[in-house]
């Protein structure tokens, strides 16, 4: 709740949202561990950021907190990690990631 205090959402935000998730729900994979999963895209939609949900007493629930912590982006949209110290980090271990949080798929 005092994450959302200060995060003001525009229908318009929601909308582009909504698209986009549109767009690459086809080719999302998830991944489960626990009380936590991660949707997640191919690497090289790098502007399809990967969710992060908890499991609580009502069900799955957007981690929109940790997302904003841990997920960033640069200026062309790129997502990329903030830091690798997460508990979502057991849904990424088929990628490497290079020294600025961008994923790449590990060689074969």
């Amino acid at each position: 709740r005092r994450f959302f205090r200060q995060w003001l959402v525009t229908d318009a935000q929601q909308e582009n949202e909504f698209r986009a998730l549109s767009r690459n729900l086809s080719v999302a994979e998830v991944r489960i561990s626990g009380a936590r999963a991660v949707i997640s895209f191919p690497v090289v939609q790098r502007q399809a950021a990967p969710y992060f949900l908890q499991r609580g007493s009502e069900g799955w629930m957007l981690d929109f907190a940790g997302m904003s912590r841990w997920i960033a982006f640069n200026h062309n949209n790129q997502w990329h990690f903030k830091t690798f110290d997460h508990p979502y980090r057991f849904a990424f271990e088929h990628l490497t990631f290079d020294r600025h949080g961008f994923p790449h798929e590990k060689a074969p």
